[in-house]
């Protein structure tokens, strides 16, 4: 269990990966709902962009901060941090 609940940092990924599952399985057990979502295109793709670029720019800042990083500790962080972002 250390190994999911361990830290704060490990606490919070392991919640963000468990809430993608739990979307992609509400997306599966609902498709002829999100069927219509279709209508609502451009809202959905904007959307979509700025979640998509926010996620991006946390992975890039993780990767430039993790080689400055003195201590080991910190790359950890900062590894589970670029892990959120794909997330």
């Amino acid at each position: 269990m250390k190994l999911y609940f361990g830290n704060t940092t490990v606490t919070v990924t392991t919640i963000m990966i468990v809430a993608l599952i739990g979307f992609i399985g509400y997306s599966i057990w609902n498709r002829t709902i999100i069927d219509s979502w279709g209508r609502r295109s451009l809202f959905v793709l904007v959307y979509g962009l700025v979640v998509c670029c926010f996620a991006a720019a946390i992975i890039i800042l993780a990767a430039i901060a993790t080689p400055i990083a003195r201590s080991q500790h910190m790359r950890e962080i900062w590894f589970y941090v670029m892990s959120g972002g794909c997330s």
